[in-house]
């Protein structure tokens, strides 16, 4: 049986995405500080960032080929 997809893949179908590199972007509504704010020239994190930044550290464990910049 084949899974049911309820959204469509915003990939573009062109691009070889096992190479390269790529950024996140995250884009909130009316500028909401929703992961934690800009303090002067640092990025302090609240509890849902740092679950967020966890998270991306722990990607290359699950993918040795992936490298955090």
């Amino acid at each position: 049986m084949l899974k049911k997809r309820f959204h469509q893949s915003l990939r573009n179908k062109n691009i070889d995405y096992g190479k390269g590199r790529f950024f996140v972007t995250i884009q909130v509504a009316h500028n909401m500080s929703v992961l934690g704010a800009i303090v002067g020239d640092t990025s302090v994190l609240n509890e849902l960032g740092e679950g967020v930044k966890q998270i991306l550290e722990e990607l290359p464990l699950k993918y040795p080929e992936m490298v955090l910049g």
